[in-house]
């Protein structure tokens, strides 16, 4: 393989929510540019190949699953160069409906959605950093 103009050579990159979607077609543009890619998601089984990256099973909105998930990212490749936050959830349902209130955002998908979509950043970028 050709040295990438990215420079992803032999770099182990971190994708949450790297299973489907937007993080599983990044997952296979950085392999293109030679990056080893470390897919964490909910719905893999560490250890698992997935499209050519090694997966490891990981809910993003758990202190204890991610900073589990970078320790054995680490202990494989003996390290970690960058975490791509690409997780992320959304809910069909709507802030108001005067006619089907059943529709209606809850507290609970609410918080779900937060706590993926936002607060999931924060803990996994507190774990990894201090990794680099």
């Amino acid at each position: 393989m050709s040295k990438s103009w990215l420079g992803l050579e032999e770099k182990v990159i971190v994708i949450t929510g790297g299973a489907s979607g937007i993080g599983s077609e990044l997952a296979k543009t950085l392999q293109n540019e030679g990056a080893t890619v470390v897919v964490a998601d909910h719905t893999v089984t560490t250890g698992e190949i997935l499209n050519g990256s090694f997966c490891v099973r990981c809910d993003t909105i758990r202190k204890d699953s991610v900073e589990q998930m970078i320790q054995t990212v680490v202990q494989k490749f003996e390290r970690l160069d960058a975490l791509v936050n690409c997780v992320g959830i959304q809910s069909e349902k709507v802030l108001l409906d005067e006619e089907q209130p059943d529709r209606e955002l809850d507290e609970v998908t609410f918080a779900m959605m937060w706590g993926v979509n936002v607060k999931s950043v924060y803990i996994c970028a507190q774990a990894a950093v201090p990794r680099w």
